[in-house]
């Protein structure tokens, strides 16, 4: 699943499901894109791919309680 933030830059973010666990990829506080996430399973951890893809990377791993890879 991707979700797209249209923002000065547009910014995408990935979740990628297996067997009912998820994987966020540079992920964004999006609530709806969460909702969504979260009916896929359950949130395995956070990918975050270059050191300065900050975005909500530290936040929704402490929200989920999943490392932050």
């Amino acid at each position: 699943m991707t979700w797209t933030v249209q923002e000065p830059m547009a910014r995408s973010c990935h979740a990628i499901a297996h067997e009912g666990r998820v994987w966020l990829v540079d992920p964004l506080t999006d609530d709806q894109a969460l909702d969504a996430v979260e009916r896929l399973g359950e949130v395995a951890g956070l990918i975050q791919l270059l050191d300065r893809h900050n975005r909500d990377c530290q936040t929704l791993a402490k929200r989920y309680g999943v490392p932050h890879l």
